[in-house]
């Protein structure tokens, strides 16, 4: 026990980071809360659980352009001094990995962020 840490909490945190990241239902953890690629359904067809109460706001595009970018301007720093690219070789090197990288992540983090909302107000502490 570390500071409060035990075994099933850790394995309980596990579970949950994984079925956050496969997209289910917070309450349930049974059926996808997406009807699209980043569209949420209104409601769990399960458990009745209302997604449209579920106000992430822009925290996850926040998250997922943070990330990226971060990896990118490291990448573009180091392929600029390794290979001396020109500015126009960056545009088109780089603008469509910002792209496809933000989409990939960006579902993963409205998941989390979801998935965050939903446990902490249909599983309080305690």
């Amino acid at each position: 026990c570390i500071r409060g840490l035990t075994i099933s909490k850790i394995n309980m945190s596990y579970k949950y980071i994984i079925n956050s990241l496969k997209g289910l239902c917070p309450s349930c953890n049974k059926i996808s809360m997406f009807k699209t690629y980043l569209n949420l359904k209104d409601k769990c067809e399960v458990c009745g659980l209302d997604f449209t109460k579920s106000d992430i706001g822009d925290g996850a595009i926040f998250f997922s352009l943070f990330l990226v970018s971060i990896i990118v301007t490291i990448l573009a720093v180091f392929m600029d001094i390794k290979y001396q690219l020109s500015i126009y070789s960056h545009i088109l090197l780089w603008a469509p990995v910002i792209f496809i990288g933000t989409l990939v992540t960006l579902r993963i983090f409205k998941a989390i962020l979801v998935f965050k909302i939903g446990f902490i107000v249909y599983h309080p502490p305690g």
